[in-house]
């Protein structure tokens, strides 16, 4: 069974006067759309609606929010590009670039 997403009026009418129901009919859209998922993808899913919950939840404002998960879909999406097109993905450490180490030699005072 597909609910009825509320109108946009109605939407925004909830954002500033009941946030706690406009959270519960998001959950609920939410967990229909991961239960409509095939069943061997739905653990995926709930995994990234744990990670993006929890972006939203230690972000100070929205914009941060907002922010913060466009990163992480754009991360996704770089990874997604990079197996298409060279055929593997191989992350870096802790998502760093890697660079090159120059020596420099030490000149010692003289004595």
């Amino acid at each position: 069974m597909k609910s009825k997403l509320p109108d946009f009026d109605t939407l925004v009418e909830l954002a500033k006067n009941d946030p706690i129901r406009l959270e519960s009919i998001k959950q609920a859209h939410i967990n229909e759309i991961i239960s409509a998922a095939p069943t061997l993808s739905q653990p995926r899913l709930r995994g990234l609606q744990f990670q993006i919950d929890a972006k939203r939840q230690s972000s100070k404002n929205a914009l941060k929010a907002c922010i913060t998960i466009s990163a992480m879909m754009r991360e996704s999406f770089d990874q997604l590009r990079i197996v298409l097109n060279e055929g593997e993905y191989k992350p870096t450490p802790n998502g760093q670039k890697s660079a090159t180490i120059l020596p420099f030699k030490r000149e010692l005072a003289a004595k």
